[in-house]
């Protein structure tokens, strides 16, 4: 059975790093940064440009599984179902089961990271995707006070289940 798992959370959450975190957990899977897809300068990431970016992503994730990967997983905000259901569409002949896991964490603590990493500009785009998240129906969890390794056995327990 193949599966794909939606990662989902706003920016600064440590979906990067917990993908870092996850490559070589699970034989047989192929891990995607949707940003690795779709690293554009703001004059090319707009709303209109949008289907682009989903291609790129439905494209990679296609070419994992066609690879007979058992298991693929794509980061990205999905904070918006307009985000997160064009990709469910496209893969669902691909696979069997899909599963939405999101990150969230505190306000305060998002803020404080993005301010580390030199990213201030992001933190009302964050907090606004944070609150989308908040309200979806999909399993989440919190990254507050995890270091990175414990938000992949998170992760890793969550998809095992």
């Amino acid at each position: 059975m193949k599966k794909l798992v939606l990662l989902g959370g706003p920016t600064g959450v440590g979906k990067t790093t917990a993908m870092k975190a996850l490559h070589g957990r699970f034989d047989g899977s192929g891990l995607l940064d949707a940003d690795d897809v779709w690293r554009v300068g703001s004059k090319v990431a707009i709303p209109q440009n949008r289907s682009i970016a989903i291609r790129n992503v439905t494209n990679a994730m296609r070419g994992y599984f066609d690879a007979d990967c058992d298991l693929g997983i794509v980061s990205w905000v999905f904070a918006k179902s307009a985000l997160y259901q064009p990709v469910i569409d496209a893969l669902t002949g691909y696979v069997d089961r899909i599963q939405q896991l999101y990150l969230v964490a505190d306000p305060e603590a998002l803020e404080a990271r993005l301010r580390k990493r030199g990213e201030p500009d992001r933190i009302e785009y964050a907090l606004s995707r944070l609150a989308l998240i908040r309200s979806l129906p999909f399993t989440k969890l919190d990254t507050t006070s995890l270091r990175p390794d414990e938000v992949a056995d998170a992760i890793s327990q969550e998809i095992s289940k």
